[in-house]
Parts: structure tokens; C-alpha cells; sequence
């Protein structure tokens, strides 16, 4: 967004190497990162040709050649190749130009929208009537706060349909499945979490969300 609006001249290396990270697999973006901190062993060292080549660099740079290869690497995959949407957004996103007038005014805004653990647990609202609504809210609160940024990432994407803070609050409606049929249920049109208060412990709590985080298959409803 901030190419279309201001121009790809706009974009600092550290943005972009940002952006590139955040844009890597998990793994890739460690890789990443103990090159660019001239970390990089024998042990990795065929990944991160692998990767190397995986992104089109046939030469294998030195330490000090890395920073400037990752550079490379990060303008053509975000700047080069979406090149005709970057285009094609400029001037239907003129308009955003009076309300963010420079790229920080921007970037403060994805700031702002970025989760965090307690910005996350300050959107669930609940109405805990009984001993296992309030349990069960108590293991959300403790489970959110041990959740990692990318797992955190998930809640959220889970929760409201964005990896982004987009919603005022996270509804959490409760029911009573056990057994097989327990899990949470999200409705993210409403951003509304139905959650059982059927878990004996916060373990078996911790175990079937992170069973459902990882899960390809989401349990939603769009209505």
C-alpha cells in the first residue's frame, strides 16, 4: 500500500526487510534472519541455498554480501513482481492521501493494528454467569497469554476473520459440548466465539486449541 500511495521510493530497506520477513514461512524467516546476523552454520547452510535458489539467486554471497541479497530478493518478491496491482491501486487509494500524508502516518496505523496478548484479551467480553463460564473464561485469558506471535496471529484470524485488530470486541457465547463434538465454534461476521465450559483442566484446554490452531480445517461460521 504504501508503493501505490507514495511511490516506490517511499519504501526503506528496513520496511522492506520487514515486510519480507513477515512474509517467510517460519522457518524461512529464522533461516533469514541468522544469515542477515552472520549466524548461519554448516548445519544450514544447504537450507539456505536451497532457499536462495528457491527465490531465483543463483551466486552464493559471503557475510557481507547477505544484507544486500536479501534486499534484492525482497524487492523483486514484493515490489517487482505485484508491480501491476501496485499500479492499479494507485489511483483508486489517492483518496487516503489527505488522511495519511507520509508512510509513517501509515505504518503507525499497521502498528496499531498489529495483536498483541494483551490487546487481544482486552477484546473477549464476556458474560460469565456460572463457576464453569468463569473457569473456562480464566483458561482463555491464561491460554491467549502464553500464545506466541504467530500462534496469537491464528486466535485472532480465528476469532474475527483478520490477522489484524479490526474488531471493538470479541464476543464469547458459551455452551455445553463434550466429548468428541467439543470445540470452539467462531462466527466471524460478528466477531462471536462460542466456547465450551466442559474442559476439566487447563491442559486439555491448552492441547485441543492448539490442536485446533494447527488444524487446516476451521470450525466457522460466516453467518
Amino acid at each position: 500500500m504504501i508503493a501505490s500511495l507514495f511511490g516506490e521510493s517511499a519504501i526503506t530497506n528496513e520496511l522492506l526487510i520487514d515486510s519480507f520477513l513477515a512474509y517467510l514461512s517460519k522457518d524461512e524467516r529464522e533461516l533469514v534472519k541468522l544469515s542477515l546476523n552472520k549466524g548461519l552454520d554448516k548445519e544450514h547452510e544447504e537450507e539456505w541455498l536451497e532457499l536462495l535458489d528457491r527465490f531465483g539467486c543463483k551466486t552464493i554471497p559471503n557475510a557481507e554480501q547477505v544484507g544486500d541479497i536479501v534486499l534484492e530478493i525482497a524487492h523483486k518478491e514484493l515490489v517487482q513482481t505485484p508491480r501491476y496491482i501496485i499500479d492499479s491501486w494507485s489511483t483508486p487509494l489517492l483518496v487516503l492521501q489527505q488522511e495519511f500524508q507520509s508512510p509513517d502516518l501509515l505504518q503507525q496505523l499497521f502498528e496499531r493494528g498489529k495483536p498483541t496478548t494483551k490487546k487481544v484479551i482486552a477484546l473477549l467480553d464476556a458474560n460469565a454467569e456460572t463457576n464453569a463460564q468463569r473457569e473456562t473464561m480464566s483458561y482463555l485469558k491464561q491460554y491467549v497469554r502464553g500464545l506466541e506471535s504467530e500462534k496469537l496471529t491464528k486466535f485472532l484470524r480465528f476469532c474475527t476473520g483478520s490477522n489484524m485488530m479490526c474488531v471493538e470486541k470479541i464476543t464469547i457465547s458459551f455452551n455445553t459440548l463434550e466429548g468428541a463434538v467439543r470445540r470452539p465454534v467462531a462466527h466471524t461476521c460478528g466477531a462471536v466465539l462460542d466456547l465450551p465450559t466442559t474442559y476439566p483442566s487447563f491442559p486439555l484446554f491448552r492441547e485441543e486449541w492448539n490442536s485446533v490452531l494447527s488444524s487446516e480445517y476451521w470450525d466457522i461460521d460466516f453467518l
